[in-house]
């Protein structure tokens, strides 16, 4: 007799569902918008995609939507292809589809992968075993499609210079990740750091110019917010509505910090959902009312992105109280607030682990110290690496825990 399937294991696979449809909605939502749905979207593709380049300006808001929803469905059937139904592949469909407004695309995305297929297949597994880490690697997508578009050696250098970077991720991002024992959600960005900045002293050795676009944003309609808030508040409902043990999932997500990091798993698709719209009320209100800030393509994706770790890491209280120290880090510094700004604000939730480990006090510390970190990080590699702000938290995270041990904080010396 077949054993029976607890039933939080047997719909976990709804939350990748659910974000494949979300995904096939973007792009539908996106080729009914654009004015010239093939010409825009071809304009995005032939784009170097460096850090912060909108596409909603390159093509056109139509088109860039249709782009993000090809990277998510993308990411989310290789996702469920692959078996793999954690809560951090859900995040990483949602970073796929953020990060598609401003930066990746699916074609140099897919080399990305193709690369960290290849690692697993030399390493006895199957070729998906490690296709979260490659679709989190497509962070890497600008130094394909740089190199393609903007240099003379063009797309086989690119090709080559892609499965490279693929190949060596899953490996980085082990090492990495003992620097600050999981303080960062964005462990991989961290890792691709190290690759974006060695790529990016070869190019500029070579004698290439390497350098972020200046920011030029496609003004999306005041109602955006409204729209984007429609969008959680939907989705709470639908949690509430049809999936039974939502609100008591939430309730323990919230109330048991520092526990297992799988939201999906400890609280069932119905919790994590609320948790994924709570944290998208909560983005809005901090680049809004907060900020102050107007909605552009890039701080769309942001938002988008961010929310993806409600299914995996973070929490409503760790991640109010670090973007608590970078808001007060705002008042202070010389920067003035602007998109780029409000974008790394929503970021630096990647720190919501250094609140739940270490503490409150800690966790707006680290938000604090990361405003000035990520505002001179990307220089170092030109705008290649997509996930600036996963190289800043991943050195904020790696300097907070090193200090609270040298305070001997119990917490600290305990993980």
């Amino acid at each position: 007799m077949e054993t029976p399937v607890p039933s939080k294991t047997r719909t976990e696979p709804v939350a990748l569902y659910l974000s494949l449809l979300f995904s096939i909605s973007v792009m539908i939502f996106g080729f009914i918008a654009s004015a010239s749905p093939f010409e825009s979207l071809a304009a995005i593709w032939r784009s170097p995609g460096l850090l912060c380049t909108d596409f909603s300006f390159v093509g056109d808001i139509g088109a860039a939507f249709m782009n993000a929803g090809m990277m998510g469905a993308m990411a989310a059937l290789l996702a469920i292809a692959s078996g793999d139904r954690r809560g951090i592949a859900v995040s990483a469909v949602f970073m796929c589809v953020g990060f598609a407004f401003f930066g990746k695309t699916p074609i140099s995305g897919a080399v990305i992968i193709i690369g960290s297929c290849l690692r697993s297949v030399t390493a006895g597994r199957k070729p998906l075993a490690d296709v979260v880490t490659g679709l989190f690697g497509t962070c890497l997508s600008p130094l394909v499609s740089f190199i393609s578009y903007s240099t003379p050696v063009g797309w086989p250098a690119a090709i080559a210079a892609g499965l490279v970077a693929g190949f060596v991720l899953q490996d980085l991002s082990v090492m990495t990740k003992r620097l600050y024992k999981g303080l960062n959600l964005y462990n991989v960005g961290f890792a691709s750091a190290f690759v974006a900045v060695a790529a990016a002293s070869v190019i500029r050795g070579l004698g290439v110019t390497l350098e972020s676009p200046a920011s030029q944003l496609a003004a999306y309609p005041d109602w955006g917010f409204l729209a984007l808030s429609a969008l959680y508040v939907s989705a709470a409902l639908l949690s509430l509505v049809f999936i039974r043990g939502s609100w008591k999932g939430f309730v323990d997500i919230c109330m048991h910090g520092g526990g297992n990091p799988d939201l999906l798993e400890a609280a069932g698709p119905g919790g994590a959902l609320l948790n994924f719209a709570a944290s998208g009320l909560i983005c809005i209100i901090v680049c809004g009312p907060v900020l102050g800030v107007k909605l552009t393509g890039p701080l769309l994706g942001t938002i988008i992105a961010v929310n993806g770790w409600a299914f995996f890491g973070m929490r409503p209280f760790a991640m109010v109280s670090v973007m608590a120290g970078y808001v007060l880090a705002s008042l202070v510094t010389s920067y003035p607030v602007s998109n780029s700004i409000a974008m790394a604000a929503l970021f630096s939730t990647a720190l919501s682990p250094v609140s739940e480990g270490l503490g409150y006090g800690y966790g707006m510390l680290a938000g604090f110290l990361h405003l000035f970190v990520v505002c001179r990080s990307g220089a170092l590699h030109g705008g290649i690496l997509l996930y600036n702000n996963g190289f800043s938290t991943g050195i904020v995270a790696t300097a907070i825990l090193a200090a609270a041990k040298s305070l001997r904080s119990q917490r600290a010396m305990d993980i």
